[in-house]
């Protein structure tokens, strides 16, 4: 890698040798910074690559029904046990809540289960939602086909 310049005097040769020399250096410097930049670069990604290989079913649920929800619920399919309810308190019309899913919870694909406040109603029960495509759900109701829905972004 190394060169060596023997110059005897100040010659417009031996300059010559001289900047080629340094040029030279500087280029392999250039490669070897580009090198430890790159380097850098991919280990701050590193902890990024792990978080995008896990599902996030984090999401947030929008009330734009026009009424109250008293029960929001996540199962996995298959599941028919609808005990955990995300909500504390009614879900008025506007509002939203942020549902957090702990490391238990495997897959991208649930079930949600909503429960007016009015009684009278029926539950709505959606499957085969992805979570890990969408992190929010806002709840529409449509008077004129009595259909609720959801809009997932």
């Amino acid at each position: 890698m190394g060169s060596a310049i023997l110059c005897l005097g100040y010659s417009d040769l031996c300059w010559s040798a001289r900047r080629i020399a340094l040029a030279t250096v500087a280029q392999q410097g250039g490669i070897f910074m580009k090198a430890i930049f790159l380097a850098v670069v991919m280990a701050a990604a590193l902890p990024s690559i792990g978080a995008w290989g896990q599902d996030n079913r984090n999401v947030t649920v929008v009330n734009g029904t026009g009424y109250g929800i008293k029960f929001l619920g996540f199962n996995n399919p298959g599941d028919n046990d609808w005990s955990d309810n995300e909500l504390g308190n009614v879900l008025a019309n506007g509002r939203s809540i942020y549902v957090k899913f702990n490391n238990a919870d495997k897959g991208c694909i649930w079930n949600l289960r909503i429960s007016w406040a009015d009684p009278g109603y029926p539950d709505v029960v959606w499957s085969d939602v992805d979570l890990c495509e969408h992190d929010k759900l806002t709840l529409k109701w449509d008077r004129n086909t009595n259909e609720t829905s959801f809009i997932a972004e």
